[in-house]
């Protein structure tokens, strides 16, 4: 499938870069959370996304929606993740852009599962 101009490092950039407090561009580590797979999938589909700055917060049932369908699949759930252990901690940037997605209808709750 062809990438439509998008790469992971174009997305580490578009993404983590902007959006991630955990983002640390000194680390050359290949781990990335479910919000960058789901990002980096939609792009490579051909999905025009905005990463334009937006408010951080998001409605109570849309951070719950991403809980649910983002944040327990995530790879950094169990062990690594503040947000998950602490909510005072701020989620990702992939949860961010994806909740201010959702908010906009820009992607659905489907767009969030079938990631690989």
């Amino acid at each position: 499938m062809r990438r439509s101009g998008c790469n992971k490092v174009d997305t580490r950039e578009r993404l983590c870069r902007t959006f991630c407090r955990y983002y640390k561009p000194e680390k050359k580590e290949e781990l990335v959370c479910r919000g960058f797979l789901v990002v980096d999938k939609l792009l490579r589909e051909g999905r025009k996304i905005s990463f334009l700055a937006f408010k951080d917060e998001i409605s109570p049932s849309v951070q719950e929606t991403l809980e649910l369908n983002l944040c327990i699949p995530c790879p950094f759930h169990a062990d690594d993740c503040d947000f998950a252990r602490h909510k005072e901690s701020p989620p990702c940037g992939g949860f961010l852009l994806l909740g201010h997605l959702l908010e906009i209808k820009a992607v659905s709750v489907d767009n969030l599962k079938d990631v690989r």
